[in-house]
């Protein structure tokens, strides 16, 4: 089915977009936003993306990067024998014992899947609201609309507590109102912060149940890929939160799970390389909605940006930043390409009218179709293979340069 997706995919086309909307003159820097849960139009126009469909299941090799680890992919999985059980099987109405065999029953549960919800997994914020829940009572922000603050013995009072007298345990915690500590540090962007918000809340909240069994369909696949073959990567399911903060706005995104250098391996102590691609699904086929899910994974791929630049590493050659996606029953892998244009661009150092991120969008591969597991399982393991090249490259370099 054709996706109907209106975002623009060309130079031409976004300035057409920024003009008829009237912001032509904003930048993402200077733009003001009210608080969101997720990425509307406006901000997503003014990260300068633009949003390419290629057409078809093919899937370019040399331009995303990976054409260096075809042949080893198509050579491991020759050799995979839970691999060829899988592939054999996904025309015959039982699951075979195999790597895949919990993958496979997850696929065929995802493809039942009607559901049209979308939760989303960005939160938008202004400047004034980007603090951690544990305020610093010397900021101007905490005294405006806040009480004074109280001391320790009044706080008791109103808990009917004695400061003297011990009470008999209750077995229950109590809350503190305000914590007179010192504030919390700026946190990591894998630390899950709180919006702030009242209507961002639902950002909080689990993925629903179908949302559960796709991503579930999706990383068991992957990691019955790699689990035998030794590399130091893993695909996790752990919800990953990006941060990207501008002048006037900040915005978190989340993950669905992402490929990780293992702890304990090559480059895994350099917190900007330990992710090497990031994992989004969703339980509505993606032509049902296409822009909101393409303005998400480009939201998420700027945070990625953002809060791990690697400045000067191999995460910034060509293809390295990448999303492997799916939509109900159906994989897409989005590729994006950018230049030290726009790298400058995100870092407000210089504006370029050419500094845009292209989103290469490739699929989709249905899951319980052989022909398109055929030539999307090995996209899927070049991915990992290539990450682990870049870990030894990236490995040996540092350690060369310490000598």
């Amino acid at each position: 089915m054709a996706i109907n997706l209106s975002l623009p995919s060309t130079i031409e086309l976004w300035k057409k977009r920024v003009e008829e909307l009237g912001i032509q003159n904003l930048s993402l820097h200077t733009s003001k936003h009210t608080s969101a849960s997720g990425i509307q139009e406006r901000q997503y126009l003014l990260m300068r993306v633009l949003w390419i469909e290629v057409k078809g299941k093919a899937f370019d090799w040399d331009l995303s990067g990976l054409k260096e680890w075809q042949e080893e992919a198509d050579d491991r999985l020759s050799k995979y024998n839970s691999w060829r059980t899988y592939r054999e099987s996904l025309r015959s109405p039982q699951i075979p014992e195999s790597s895949f065999a919990v993958a496979q029953l997850c696929q065929r549960q995802a493809e039942g899947i009607r559901s049209e919800d979308m939760r989303p997994s960005v939160a938008v914020t202004p400047v004034k609201h980007r603090y951690n829940t544990r305020l610093n009572p010397t900021d101007p922000e905490f005294a405006k609309g806040q009480p004074p603050l109280k001391g320790f013995r009044e706080r008791l009072q109103d808990m009917k507590i004695s400061a003297t007298t011990p009470q008999t345990p209750t077995g229950k915690l109590l809350e503190d109102e305000y914590d007179d500590g010192p504030p919390d540090t700026e946190p990591s962007p894998y630390t899950v912060v709180s919006p702030g918000e009242p209507e961002l809340q639902s950002l909080m909240w689990p993925p629903t149940k179908d949302e559960q069994i796709v991503n579930a369909a999706l990383v068991n696949y992957l990691i019955a890929l790699t689990v035998h073959t030794g590399l130091p990567l893993e695909w996790s399911f752990h919800r990953i939160a990006l941060k990207a903060d501008f002048e006037h706005t900040s915005y978190e995104a989340r993950t669905d799970g992402y490929l990780e250098v293992v702890s304990g391996s090559m480059s895994s102590n350099n917190e900007e390389k330990r992710v090497r691609a990031l994992i989004e699904v969703k339980a509505a086929r993606r032509y049902k909605k296409p822009n909101p899910i393409c303005m998400q994974e480009a939201a998420q791929a700027v945070a990625w940006l953002k809060s791990y630049p690697d400045h000067g590493g191999l995460l910034n050659t060509r293809g390295r930043r990448i999303h492997v996606s799916q939509d109900r029953h159906e994989i897409f892998i989005i590729v994006a390409e950018y230049d030290e244009a726009y790298l400058a661009f995100l870092r407000d150092e210089k504006e370029s009218p050419d500094a845009f991120m292209r989103m290469r969008q490739y699929g989709p591969w249905n899951t319980l179709d052989r022909t398109d597991m055929e030539r999307v399982t090995p996209i899927l393991l070049a991915i990992a293979l290539r990450a682990n090249a870049d870990c030894q490259a990236e490995f040996f370099s540092t350690d060369s340069t310490l000598e």
